[in-house]
């Protein structure tokens, strides 16, 4: 991958996983939780060129249209298939 185009996938993607697991297990808050989706979403409004990148990791996973930290993706790109 070029570039900064590894960023969603070795970053993003573990990183909210995590937040997560942590919050499902209790061990960090919904305001925490709420920080990673947010910064997520920051992300997808000012990294337009990382969008083919975000799309394919959302699509390339089913599970994720389901959790709450990954709703951003949700959103951006089941709105934009309609």
């Amino acid at each position: 991958m070029p570039g900064y185009l590894w960023l969603p996938w070795k970053y993003v993607k573990p990183t909210n996983w995590s937040a997560q697991v942590a919050y499902d297990s209790g061990l960090i808050s919904i305001e925490d939780l709420t920080f990673y989706r947010s910064h997520l979403e920051w992300m997808l409004d000012n990294m337009p060129g990382l969008l083919p990148e975000f799309e394919s990791m959302f699509e390339s996973n089913s599970a994720m249209k389901e959790v709450y930290v990954f709703g951003p993706l949700k959103k951006r790109f089941e709105q934009n298939a309609e």
